[in-house]
Formats: structure tokens, C-alpha cells, sequence
């Protein structure tokens, strides 16, 4: 895939930017698209923020008042969650894919859980999420062994990062 199809765009809260650097960010998402998107123009954003930013979002979203790791929005209607929309596409010719909402705080936390680094966590969590917007879901046994399998696949070409 021409990276120079790839447009994306990274939010990291204040408070975790000496934690989260953008370029790293980036190279993760570059090739997580790489390794899983469609070879079309692509657009793609990522906000790292905090438990009380992420817990809002989810409630407000998902009816669920708790912080979670990782949200993922769609920027168009791919998913069996979502009504069948006719959208109004823009002349760009760019797949505006959505917006991965990561909480730093949660993939600390997951990270001590699991016994390995930050950084490790915050790869999967990327890689979880932008799979969600490309498509993939772990509703049923058969597409969470599916996504499961694309995730590690995905990691393990991560792995210098």
C-alpha cells in the first residue's frame, strides 16, 4: 500500500505526551492499516486520553458508565450495529475510516496486569481498535477467533516498534 494514501491524525491528552510519542503513534497505525486495510486512500484518527474522557464516551455511547480501554467509532455505517445509511461521500476519494479513543490510565493498569510494557498494551489496543473500524468484530466465537488471529498477526510484524 502507498503510505501517502494514508492520512492520520493523533490526539494525545497533555498528560500522557511524554508517555505517548506521536511519531510512534503513527508508525503503529501506518502499520497496522498496512498490514490490514483496503489499498485505497485512507483517513484515520486516534485521541490517547484519560479514564474520565474515555468513561463519558462510554457512557454516553455504549450505556455503560465505566472507563474502558479502547473505543472504536466508525466514520461510516459497515457495522450490523449500525442502520443502513445512504452517506454522501466526500470528493476526496479518502476512506474516512473513524476515530480510535484509547485510555492511557486503563492500558498502564492492563499492562502491569499482563506483566509486560506499556508499550506492548497500547500496540494491541491500537491494532484492536483499528481493526473495529476496518470491519472486524468479537461478537461470536467465529469472529473473535478471526479478529484474534489478525491481531496477532499484526503484533508479531509489530514487534521492533
Amino acid at each position: 500500500m502507498d503510505t501517502n494514501k494514508i492520512h492520520i491524525h493523533t490526539i494525545i491528552s497533555r498528560k500522557f505526551r511524554k508517555h505517548v510519542k506521536d511519531n510512534w503513534l503513527k508508525a503503529v497505525i501506518l502499520k497496522t492499516i498496512e498490514l490490514a486495510g483496503p489499498d485505497t486512500p485512507i483517513e484515520v484518527g486516534v485521541v490517547i486520553t484519560g479514564d474520565r474522557t474515555i468513561q463519558r464516551l462510554n457512557r454516553l455511547y455504549r450505556g455503560k458508565n465505566e472507563p474502558t480501554d479502547v473505543l472504536a467509532f466508525h466514520m461510516s455505517p459497515q457495522t450490523k450495529n449500525l442502520p443502513k445509511m445512504s452517506f454522501v461521500l466526500p470528493p476526496d476519494g479518502m476512506h474516512h475510516l473513524g476515530e480510535v479513543i484509547i485510555s492511557y490510565p486503563q492500558a498502564e493498569h492492563q499492562s502491569q496486569v499482563c506483566k509486560q510494557t506499556v508499550a506492548q498494551e497500547l500496540k494491541l489496543l491500537i491494532v484492536h481498535g483499528v481493526l473495529h473500524l476496518l470491519g472486524y468484530e468479537h461478537e461470536t466465537p467465529d469472529d473473535r477467533r478471526h479478529m484474534r488471529k489478525k491481531e496477532r498477526e499484526i503484533l508479531a510484524k509489530l514487534s521492533c516498534f
